[in-house]
């Protein structure tokens, strides 16, 4: 392993740790909730599976990361920058999935619907990103071997849509149509 990579790889890991660290507090804060410890809290099972569709994005994301390491001879500033922006758009995820304030939060479906349209403007970014990162490592033909022609790509400009829709309860639909089998195209080996 070269020691550039190594570098630029330790501040995406801290981030992604760090989205993943408050994932892990949040589910620990929820049961601590569920459990009898403060008011009722009334869960969602969209939320819920919105937090584990994203802590596996985190796991992959960092896994498939040491891809770059055979790809990239020559790290540029840009190309750091750019690692560095999708690991940032996926710790905001999780600090926009996850209540600051659990005294205030006590419906996790209303809480959700709150923070929706931040949810799915960070949500499309964060996929924009995905397929740039795909390209940078190994094109086109690596892109669309992934699920981008199959489904992905159509999943994943969807959020776009629901983003900007008056739809007043979740997109359920969208929530399985989407990462669910850009999640299942990510574990293809």
């Amino acid at each position: 392993m070269t020691d550039q990579f190594q570098h630029v790889m330790v501040l995406t890991s801290i981030i992604i740790g760090l989205g993943i660290t408050h994932i892990l507090v949040g589910i620990g804060s929820i049961i601590e909730r569920v459990s009898g410890h403060g008011a009722l809290l009334r869960l969602s099972w969209a939320h819920g599976a919105w937090l584990a569709v994203l802590f596996v994005w985190m796991v992959l994301f960092w896994w498939w990361q040491f891809r770059l390491l055979a790809l990239v001879k020559v790290w540029t500033l840009g190309l750091y920058f750019f690692i560095i922006l999708y690991a940032v758009l996926l710790f905001l995820l999780a600090v926009i999935l996850i209540p600051r304030d659990w005294g205030n939060a006590n419906n996790l479906d209303d809480y959700f619907l709150s923070k929706r349209y931040w949810f799915y403007t960070v949500f499309l970014m964060a996929n924009v990103a995905d397929l740039v990162d795909s390209f940078l490592k190994g094109g086109w033909q690596y892109v669309s071997g992934n699920g981008c022609d199959d489904s992905g790509f159509h999943c994943r400009t969807g959020s776009l849509f629901s983003r900007w829709t008056s739809i007043e309860k979740h997109p359920r639909s969208f929530l399985y149509g989407s990462r669910v089998l850009a999640v299942a195209g990510d574990c293809r080996l």
